[in-house]
């Protein structure tokens, strides 16, 4: 939590402070993948990877700090979401179908060193630094129907992983990242590419079970001052 608010407050001071700062609006594509594994006694099983898509909105402000060299922090909201429908049947007259889908809803805090080189009327930019992340949301709904000789029941059950933070399998709240990436900065856009790895276990609470992410984002920035 110390770094959370030590972050935060890098963050607000850079929004608040004198003027002059750059000021952008943010939004792209972004693919996380999962890498976990769990220890049964002295045996570790590592689980096959798993990605999501998504995409992210946000704002950043960017300051000079000397000559080339530059700070910047922002604010992201970062949403991802996936299905799948398995169905199958005995003979036509028992059918049933199970859909899950995964929603996730998360706040990031960038804040990055950035130094730009000059390439005739556009800037080449190389940036990293720290992401904290907060998640919002975090839950699978799963749709269970079965069909037995025309007759049709549905249930419904939705799991929050983020419920408590205290099950074996719940996500902690809160997570660390560094990211680093290479951009073009136009007059009034740009393009940036970049990765970030997750320095925190995504499950403290669990003994046997251990996660963590990497993350491939894709965007476009607009300044608007």
């Amino acid at each position: 939590m110390k770094k959370l608010f030590a972050l935060a407050t890098i963050a607000v001071a850079l929004f608040v402070g004198k003027a002059g700062a750059q000021i952008t609006v943010n939004a792209g594509y972004l693919n996380q993948t999962v890498n976990s594994s769990y220890t049964i006694g002295s045996t570790t099983v590592t689980n096959d990877p798993i990605s999501i898509n998504g995409a992210f909105v946000g704002s950043r402000i960017n300051r000079e700090i000397k000559g080339n060299l530059g700070i910047s922090a922002g604010v992201n909201i970062e949403f991802y979401t996936k299905g799948d429908t398995l169905a199958g049947g005995v003979g036509g007259l028992i059918l049933g179908s199970v859909r899950n889908r995964h929603s996730e809803l998360s706040l990031e805090v960038p804040v990055f060193l950035n130094y730009r080189l000059p390439v005739g009327k556009m800037n080449l930019k190389v940036y990293a630094g720290p992401v904290l992340g907060m998640g919002l949301y975090n839950k699978t709904v799963t749709t269970t129907t079965v069909t037995v000789l025309g007759n049709t029941t549905t249930d419904e059950t939705t799991t929050d992983f983020l419920s408590n933070g205290l099950g074996d399998d719940d996500l902690g709240r809160t997570n660390v990242a560094v990211a680093a990436g290479v951009g073009l900065d136009f007059s009034t856009m740009g393009i940036n590419v970049g990765y970030s790895y997750g320095l925190t276990d995504m499950y403290p609470n669990s003994n046997s079970l251990k996660g963590s992410y990497t993350r491939l984002f894709v965007g476009m920035n607009f300044n608007i001052k």
